[in-house]
């Protein structure tokens, strides 16, 4: 039996040995070095981020609206729903709305999507409704300007004063990455 545990016991470490190599494992020493890090503890800035539709946003002060549909108990990772978060305009009147539309696909791919959703948003005004339909991503910063990435690539600054959402700053992305790339081949 003893014999038979140490050959059981060799091929297991060979076994993690070959999988650590095919997946890229770093070393003994740099492998404990980074679980280190991860054990010292919250202090260092570790916490837990909740299984939640819009973690992120709910750390950046978004709140779930009230018409929202609740959470199911049994759904563990919060898929089942179409949330819908609000956060409203520093200094303003408006509020601005996102809501998950389920899980993406065709048009945009996973890669391009929200946490994997499909997302929509919306700005609320004096009972009236625009719809943001070309945004990736948005939120307001300190001023109550609206910091957008549009699904086309761009990242902008909006100011709302007024009636029309006028662009005050405005960087396509995919031409950055095209000029660099361009440029990195002829150097």
């Amino acid at each position: 039996m003893r014999l038979a545990g140490r050959i059981i016991f060799v091929l297991l470490l060979w076994a993690l040995g070959f999988a650590a190599a095919i997946l890229g494992v770093p070393t003994t020493y740099r492998w404990w070095k980074h679980a280190e890090c991860w054990l010292r503890g919250p202090h260092y800035g570790l916490r837990s981020i909740p299984a939640v539709q819009f973690a992120n946003e709910r750390r950046r002060g978004w709140e779930e609206a009230a018409d929202s549909p609740r959470r199911d108990p049994g759904d563990a990772w919060d898929e089942r729903r179409n949330a819908r978060m609000q956060k409203r305009q520093p200094g303003g009147a408006r509020l601005l709305c996102v809501e998950s539309r389920g899980w993406a696909g065709g048009e945009l791919g996973v890669d391009q999507a929200g946490d994997g959703l499909r997302i929509g948003y919306w700005l609320e005004a004096n009972g009236e409704i625009q719809l943001l339909d070309d945004l990736q991503w948005a939120d307001w910063d300190q001023e109550g300007h609206l910091l957008v990435a549009t699904r086309n690539g761009e990242l902008q600054v909006r100011n709302l004063d007024g009636g029309d959402s006028e662009v005050v700053f405005e960087a396509d992305l995919f031409l950055t990455v095209l000029h660099r790339r361009t440029m990195g081949r002829s150097s």
